[in-house]
């Protein structure tokens, strides 16, 4: 960390190296790999046809349902222990932000963490903190 006033920054920042990232590139490339043998079995069937009209293939990429999976075990990967035990003592620092709606508190938030998409996913990672659901907190 470099100054106080940057805290936030690095909060945020601390977040991005996930432990799982050569898996995740692992797990897109046979995803991609898998469908893309698929595709092309496909359209050899389809080259195979007299009339391509009597073709019943699917020729569409459908690996957004896979990919989203592969996110979600990437992201769970992050280390967001410091972001969170940062978030949870900012907000029992402060009554009025304790005491604030999920809304609130997200607002607050939103404006200490950086803009762009390392502020947006710091902040995905401390939707639990902004939530009502407190019964794990010292």
């Amino acid at each position: 960390m470099r100054n106080h006033d940057q805290k936030a920054r690095d909060m945020a920042r601390s977040v991005l190296p996930s432990t799982a990232r050569k898996h995740a590139r692992e797990a897109r490339a046979f995803i991609h790999g898998r469908d893309r043998v698929r595709l092309r079995a496909e359209l050899h069937d389809l080259r195979s046809l007299d009339d391509p009209d009597d073709f019943e293939g699917d020729l569409t990429f459908p690996v957004q349902r896979h990919i989203k999976t592969m996110v979600g075990h990437r992201r769970s990967a992050d280390k967001v222990g410091s972001l969170i035990a940062w978030a949870e003592r900012l907000v029992h620092r402060d009554p009025q932000l304790d005491a604030a709606s999920p809304e609130d508190r997200e607002v607050h938030l939103r404006t200490l963490l950086p803009p762009g998409l390392i502020g947006e996913h710091a902040l995905t990672h401390l939707w639990w903190v902004l939530s009502d659901r407190r019964s794990h907190w010292p």
